[in-house]
C-alpha cells in the first residue's frame, strides 16, 4: 500500500490516521493503517493540526465545548475575577468526570471570602467569532478534505484492487452501459519531507 501523501511504501504503518483531529473530539472518522504513512501523520500531527488547535479561537471553543485533547486536557482560559483580578480557569478530566478549577491570586481570595460572590470574565465563541489566521485552518481543512474523499473512495464498487494493492478504476469497456462516467482528475498534494 502506498501513503497517499508521499506515495512511499506505508504497509508497514503503524498508526491509523484520524480525519478529524482526535484532539477535535473524533473517534470514529479514521482511515485505515496504511492509507497515510507514520511519516505524514507525524508530519500533520505537528505542522498542521497542532498549529490549528493552539489559536485561540480554537482553545476558547475548546474549553467552552469541554473537547479534551489526546491526554484527556481541556485549554485553560484566561479570566478576571470581578473585572480586575486575574485568574485562569480550567477543566479537569477524571474518570470521564469533569471538575471545573479556578486559579486566582490571594488577593482575589480574600475579596471573595469578604464579598462572598463574584463573577469572571472571560472571551467566548460565538457565531461572530471570526478565526483571524486563516491559512492554518485552510491547511487542516484541505488535508481533511483530502483524506475523506480518499475514505470516501475506498469503498467504491467501481474501483477494484491492483496487483500492488491500490485500487484501480474499471476502463470503460469494463462497466454495464450507462453506469461509466469519465473522470479525471490529479491531485496536488504537499512534500511531507519539509
Amino acid at each position: 500500500m502506498r501513503c497517499l501523501f508521499c506515495k512511499q511504501d506505508s504497509s508497514n504503518t503503524k498508526s491509523v490516521e484520524h480525519i478529524i483531529p482526535e484532539s477535535l473530539g473524533n473517534k470514529t472518522l479514521i482511515l485505515p493503517r496504511g492509507y497515510v504513512c507514520d511519516k505524514c501523520n507525524n508530519y500533520f500531527a505537528i505542522k498542521v493540526e497542532k498549529p490549528f488547535m493552539e489559536l485561540p479561537e480554537i482553545r476558547q471553543l475548546r474549553f467552552q465545548e469541554l473537547i479534551p485533547n489526546k491526554k484527556n486536557k481541556i485549554p485553560q482560559m484566561e479570566a478576571l475575577y470581578n473585572g480586575k483580578f486575574p485568574a485562569k480557569l480550567g477543566w479537569n478530566v477524571k474518570n470521564d468526570d469533569i471538575i471545573g478549577c479556578i486559579d486566582i491570586t490571594d488577593e482575589a481570595i480574600n475579596e471573595l471570602i469578604k464579598r462572598r460572590e463574584g463573577f469572571f470574565v472571560f472571551p467566548a465563541f460565538t457565531n461572530e467569532t471570526i478565526i483571524q489566521n486563516s491559512s492554518i485552518v485552510s491547511r487542516l481543512l484541505a488535508k481533511m478534505a483530502f483524506e475523506s474523499l480518499a475514505n470516501t473512495l475506498k469503498s467504491l464498487p467501481g474501483l477494484r484492487k491492483r496487483r500492488d494493492g491500490r485500487r484501480q478504476s474499471r476502463r470503460p469497456s469494463q462497466c454495464k452501459r450507462g453506469t461509466h462516467m469519465d473522470v479525471r482528475y490529479t491531485l496536488v498534494t504537499p512534500s511531507c519531507r519539509s
